[in-house]
């Protein structure tokens, strides 16, 4: 059985961090709460579209791999059962920040592969699971993956019409629960 998992906003709090940059930079006041669209296309952060997503690309450079937190019990990430990939939109040149990052959070030896993509996530299963929080992805994925996505609620992936092998989770606890239900029915 193989497991895919996101990094940003599945294990690591890296919308928070993000935010946190362009307040302190910027002298802003922006939360998590108001990134209703994942792109920031809604109407609270619209005004700072570009703003947020610059400091992104400088993610490198500014923090926000390296002090992000993790996302609220991502430890139980141990728990999770067959062969687990971790499968990250972020750029390569940001391979070793993301190595430190997995080391120093204490997720590595709890992972077989760190795959970088750049386009379709899709294009490099298939996977039998995958755990995901963007909502263009669990709509590329819905077709490749062989099982169940598990997509983690966030308020920009809320109001996503979610297609039928999509569950949605609130977060790790969620997530470590499925899995021991998918054992007990005879699914692994």
């Amino acid at each position: 059985m193989l497991i895919g998992v996101d990094i940003d906003g599945v294990l690591a709090n890296s919308g928070q961090a993000m935010l946190d940059v362009v307040n302190k930079k910027h002298g802003l006041s922006l939360w998590p709460d108001d990134v209703k669209d994942y792109w920031y296309n809604n109407p609270e952060v619209l005004p700072y579209k570009d703003l947020i997503q610059n400091e992104w690309r400088n993610s490198n450079t500014n923090g926000i791999i390296s002090d992000c937190s993790m996302m609220p019990f991502a430890n139980l990430f141990h728990m999770l059962p067959g062969t687990v990939e971790l499968v990250t939109h972020r750029h390569w040149t940001n391979y070793d920040l993301t190595v430190e990052w997995l080391f120093n959070n204490d997720f590595t030896g709890s992972f077989n592969k760190l795959v970088f993509v750049d386009g379709l996530k899709s294009s490099h299963g298939p996977w039998d699971y995958f755990i995901e929080d963007c909502q263009d992805n669990v709509l590329d994925l819905s077709s490749s993956v062989t099982k169940q996505i598990l997509l983690v609620n966030h308020p920009y992936n809320i109001n996503l019409d979610i297609p039928g092998n999509v569950t949605r989770v609130s977060g790790w606890i969620e997530i470590i629960e499925f899995f021991k239900q998918e054992v007990i029915k005879g699914v692994i």
